[in-house]
């Protein structure tokens, strides 16, 4: 019977043992979930900032998109 439990109280320490691994796991991977989100966040930004300035660059070469005091009035 102390075989038995024994045996009981080294299960139930192996169970702590792995509730605690997969709470730091849990934790791992919600900080490197928060780390990508982030670094799309800026690579995002970034892409919309490139896509922006050719843009700008095609319209400037168009003729287009030519600020308001650039623009004849007729007179």
């Amino acid at each position: 019977m102390g075989d038995h439990n024994t045996r009981m109280q080294e299960l139930c320490k192996e169970v702590d043992n792995l509730k605690g691994s997969m709470a730091t796991v849990v934790n791992s991977v919600s900080d490197l979930r928060q780390l990508m989100d982030t670094k799309v966040g800026k690579v995002m930004d970034e892409i919309k900032n490139i896509l922006m300035g050719n843009k700008v660059c095609i319209r400037a070469t168009r003729g287009e998109g030519k600020p308001v005091a650039a623009i004849p009035d007729g007179d």
